[in-house]
């Protein structure tokens, strides 16, 4: 029998297991969350926050930034709405959406 036949057919072997791990372990949700809760989700303010954040991602937990940091990622998130042509935010949706966040942000500066 030719050697090489019988390495072709381990390495294709190997392949095959592989794959299959691989496909295995990406069917794996345990670490995915069922439902993100947020706070106040019945405000209009939440309503509007998600409406405008979640053309892109999930929108961020509040806490996930404090008060002084929502300000600049607000001014980033623009930015990224009106370079992918997504509906600009009013100043009145701005500041809705800022107060919102500002009263559920991580401790630190409010």
């Amino acid at each position: 029998m030719n050697p090489n036949h019988n390495f072709t057919a381990l390495l294709m072997r190997l392949w095959i297991t592989l794959c299959l791990c691989l496909s295995l372990a990406a069917c794996d949700n345990s670490a995915v969350p069922t439902k993100v809760s947020y706070p106040d989700e019945s405000d209009p303010s939440f309503v509007m926050f998600v409406n405008k954040c979640s053309a892109c991602h999930r929108p961020p937990l509040p806490d996930s930034h404090t008060a002084q940091e929502w300000k600049s990622v607000l001014v980033r998130m623009q930015r990224h709405q009106d370079q992918n042509g997504l509906a600009h935010m009013s100043a009145d949706e701005k500041k809705q959406i800022l107060g919102y966040l500002k009263a559920h942000a991580k401790q630190g500066e409010r």
